[in-house]
């Protein structure tokens, strides 16, 4: 989860609040820079105009390329590409590596094991590479639709001409992830002085209505 904390008071700390300061999230799917000045954190854009970049670094071209272009190079040259790097921070795999690439598996797994049953197709054979990464594609954007949407249509036909497209609702989605939602319970008010939502998987409304329950107020989501 990538959640930027906001309007802190440093009590103890020489902090001269003129300058500014920034802050990186590297998270597993989407990474972001947020810059603290007069006293707020703006989320800057990247040349595309967009508050969050794909985690990917690709070394298949010189100079190497990030985000989007970075990711279009998994289908051509995936030995070159360097993605979730946020989980090899340490060597140490607890719940600070849960982002928005755990929904995404979710998914993933979900209709690969579909996929398996329906045509003995498996997508997580080293043969069928291309095919994992296309379906991973189709999972992350119905993850990112299924933030606004109550329902949409999952582009199977995309993976196999043998399979039929199909719809997925956020009840069901919403039941998938349970287990993952249900990580953050720890977290609590008193913690944090305000919130600002910036990646898809935080934008997931179970996650936005959990920390209302708790009684953490002020939810900031930019447009």
């Amino acid at each position: 989860m990538a959640v930027l904390v906001d309007s802190l008071t440093f009590s103890g700390m020489n902090l001269n609040p003129s300058e500014p300061a920034f802050g990186i999230d590297l998270g597993t799917t989407n990474s972001a820079i947020g810059l603290f000045v007069n006293g707020r954190v703006e989320i800057l854009t990247n040349p595309a105009g967009e508050r969050t970049t794909p985690s990917y670094v690709s070394y298949a071209t010189d100079p190497p390329t990030i985000g989007k272009a970075g990711q279009k190079q998994m289908k051509m040259n995936h030995r070159l590409v360097a993605y979730d790097a946020k989980r090899m921070i340490g060597l140490n795999f607890d719940d600070s590596a849960l982002g928005g690439r755990d929904f995404d598996n979710l998914l993933l797994t979900h209709y690969a094991r579909q996929i398996r049953d329906e045509i003995a197709l498996d997508v997580f054979d080293e043969n069928h590479l291309n095919l994992k990464i296309r379906l991973r594609e189709i999972c992350e954007n119905v993850k990112k639709e299924l933030s606004f949407e109550d329902e949409v249509q999952v582009e199977l036909e995309n993976v196999s001409p043998k399979l039929k497209n199909q719809l997925i609702s956020y009840d069901f989605f919403k039941r998938l992830m349970a287990e993952l939602i249900g990580r953050c319970r720890t977290l609590h008010r008193p913690d944090f002085a305000g919130w600002r939502i910036v990646s898809d998987a935080n934008r997931q409304g179970n996650a936005e209505k959990r920390v209302s329950k708790q009684g953490a107020e002020g939810i900031d989501q930019p447009g």
